[in-house]
């Protein structure tokens, strides 16, 4: 029984993304928030961060970066392979999976990575068979819909529908301002995964290991207790607005 099917990307783009999201995750977001007080926007900072690599980087490869307004005030960057003929975007791992979870459920189906599976990606086959989780009649977005939210980002990527080929996930995972892993991974119109590659091979091991040693925390500005020590009950309290904080973050981050 076979694997779901590459997807062919060049390498010297893919690592250029890769490059980016390690780049946002890491050193950019540090260096936005050096010496603030409060970070109440550090989820928008980064994704703006990644974005603004995304645009410049993926130009000077021949690719298409532009941003596109979703529902609301949060903006993404789409990016078109010419060479391919794909759309990706970027998303985190955990928010990849909930969607998932959602969608079996028939929610959240006009985000705009289920509508390009619909679209985009439509007929295409697995290479093995598998069970499909959820009724497809009643979990697709409605076609209409789907349609007006492609056009939406095809018109900002200035190309027209004949010219996609399809649509694939950047999805990664990161912990401590580094970046641990990443995937690229499609989706047809049944939710059915058709198609993933692995690139954490492309992860710059180097620059995560200069990241995680670069920070001194015998710095003041690095130890927030200041060399104080916690009582139990400090110390219960500082778990507990640490899981709030990790929760907070899941719910937020909707990329």
């Amino acid at each position: 029984m076979s694997s779901p099917s590459n997807i062919p990307y060049a390498t010297d783009k893919a690592s250029a993304i890769v490059r980016c999201i390690q780049h946002a995750v890491g050193d950019g977001i540090k260096e936005a928030t050096h010496g603030l007080k409060t970070q109440n926007g550090r989820i928008g900072t980064l994704w703006d961060i990644m974005n603004t690599w995304l645009s410049n980087k993926m130009i000077v490869l021949d690719c298409i970066a532009e941003k596109t307004r979703r529902s609301g005030s949060w903006e993404i960057v789409s990016v078109f392979d010419p060479d391919t003929g794909f759309i990706c975007h970027v998303m985190r791992e955990t928010r990849l999976k909930n969607l998932l979870r959602l969608w079996v459920r028939g929610k959240e189906l006009y985000h705009y990575a289920r509508c390009s599976a619909s679209i985009f990606n439509l007929g295409r086959k697995l290479e093995y068979e598998q069970g499909t989780l959820f009724d497809v009649e009643s979990s697709t977005p409605n076609e209409e819909f789907a349609k007006k939210t492609t056009s939406q980002i095809l018109s900002d990527l200035k190309i027209s529908e004949k010219d996609v080929k399809g649509h694939f996930l950047v999805a990664f995972e990161s912990q401590s301002d580094m970046l641990m892993s990443v995937r690229a991974v499609m989706y047809n119109e049944k939710n059915e995964l058709v198609a993933e590659e692995k690139w954490s091979k492309l992860i710059d091991v180097n620059e995560n290991s200069i990241t995680e040693s670069s920070v001194n925390f015998s710095d003041a500005s690095n130890n927030p207790s200041h060399g104080l020590e916690l009582t139990g009950k400090a110390l219960e309290r500082k778990k507990d607005k640490l899981e709030i904080k990790i929760f907070n973050i899941e719910q937020q981050d909707n990329a």
